[in-house]
Order: structure tokens, then sequence, then C-alpha cells
């Protein structure tokens, strides 16, 4: 039976502020890649527009930075751009890409599917929120090594940036008691994530002012980040990454 094919549901936004559809040719999705998320592409350059942010260096006009992850990179981007920040103060080329539901197993088949046949200077990884508390530590361990190191195989010029996975109020499915032992996970993910990619060459983000205690960074689901969780977030990564240029 042949594959059937999924219409392109990207959404391009340009950094004039106005959103228009991308409709290309149609695509077959990788096996990896679920087909149930909408797929988002936040803010893009427009070709004609020259962007640049504070103080950039001139090594910085070629960079493209890709930043990839789950429904907090999905709803950062959107943020983002309403706030004009897309482009993160940066000369780079930004490149977002945010799908809701995203998981550590598929996040390599999505990286190549995004970029086929090119290889960002930057790739800023946030996942792993939607695995905490879905298997054993020492599973998610061995999955964290696995799709990190196949990122560097594939990208081999590329500095891989681990941004560590965000705390949330509340764990949906886990009892009272059991929260804190899933925080934990979550936590030592992000330490193992950190020291995979000093290995490799890349470096990691820490973002300690998000804390799941203070409940005006959250929405009421606990979950995903409020207007003001999301401006600490945006400001976070712009820190930095501006420390690693």
């Amino acid at each position: 039976m042949p594959k059937a094919k999924q219409q392109s549901r990207w959404t391009t936004v340009d950094r004039t502020g106005s959103s228009r559809p991308r409709r290309t040719a149609t695509a077959t999705a990788p096996p990896s890649q679920p087909v149930s998320e909408p797929l988002v592409q936040a803010p893009q350059p427009n070709p004609g527009v020259e962007q640049r942010g504070p103080g950039p260096s001139a090594s910085c006009q070629s960079r493209t930075i890709l930043l990839i992850g789950d429904s907090m990179i999905h709803w950062l981007a959107a943020f983002a751009h309403r706030k004009g920040k897309q482009g993160l103060g940066s000369a780079a080329n930004v490149v977002w890409r945010g799908r809701r539901g995203l998981k550590l197993g598929q996040l390599s088949g999505h990286v190549q599917w995004v970029l086929p046949g090119s290889s960002p200077s930057h790739i800023v990884l946030h996942v792993g929120t939607n695995d905490v508390g879905q298997a054993k530590k020492d599973e998610l361990f061995l999955l964290l090594d696995t799709t990190l190191g196949q990122l560097h195989e594939h990208f081999p010029n590329a500095r891989i940036i681990w941004s560590d996975i965000l705390p949330r109020r509340t764990y949906s499915g886990f009892s009272k008691d059991e929260q804190p032992k899933i925080d934990r996970t979550r936590r030592a993910l992000n330490k193992h994530a950190r020291r995979i990619c000093r290995t490799i060459g890349g470096s990691a983000l820490t973002h300690l002012g998000i804390r799941h205690e203070r409940r005006e960074l959250f929405r009421n689901d606990g979950i995903h980040l409020s207007e003001t969780g999301n401006n600490m977030f945006l400001h976070s990564l712009i820190k930095g990454l501006e420390n690693m240029a």
C-alpha cells in the first residue's frame, strides 16, 4: 500500500509581523514522526529584511540557531513573536520548531526531517517533559545517550545545547505523594543530558528562576507557562545564548 501523504501544516511568521500559511508539496511524514499533532514553524526571517540584535559580533552573521522542542517551545515561539523577540537579540538566523507532545525517541528523526541535507551551527533542545514518569530512569538515560549521540553523529559541526526540562506544578496521572519522585527524575535527566552535551562538545542552559512553587509562572493546568513564565523563559534563553557567543 502506498504511504498516505500528509499536507504540510507549518505556519511561517515573518519579521514584519504578518502570518501566512506556507503551502508546499505534500510530504510523507517519517515513521518516527507522529501525525496527530500540528507542526508549528514560529518566526522565520523575511529574506528581504535584515535583523540585528543588540551588539552582535560579525561572526554571528553566518550562524543558524535551531530551537526545537515540545509544547514549551511551541508556545514560547508564539510569545517571542508577539514581543518582537523571535530573533533572540542576535544577528543569527533563528529557526523555531515546536511540536506539542514531542518525546525524546522522536527527536533525532524530527530534526533530520526539519533540516534535510543541511546543518545549523547550534541546536537547542528542549524536550523530555513528556517522557518523565513514562519509563524507568535508567531507560530514559539510555534513550538520552542514544538520541544525543545520533544528533551529534548526523550534525558533527553543530553545537548541541541542552535546555533544561522545566518543572511542573503537577504531574498528571501521579498522586500527591508521587510528585516529588517524578520531579527528582526530571532533575536527574537534566543532569545526565548536561554531562552528555559536555562530552560531545556542547553545553547546557539552566532556568533556575522557574520553580514549581511560583504559581504565577504557570497556567491553571500547572504544566504550561503563563505570560510571566514565558517571559522569564525567553530571557533565560537569550541570556544563556549570549554567554555562549
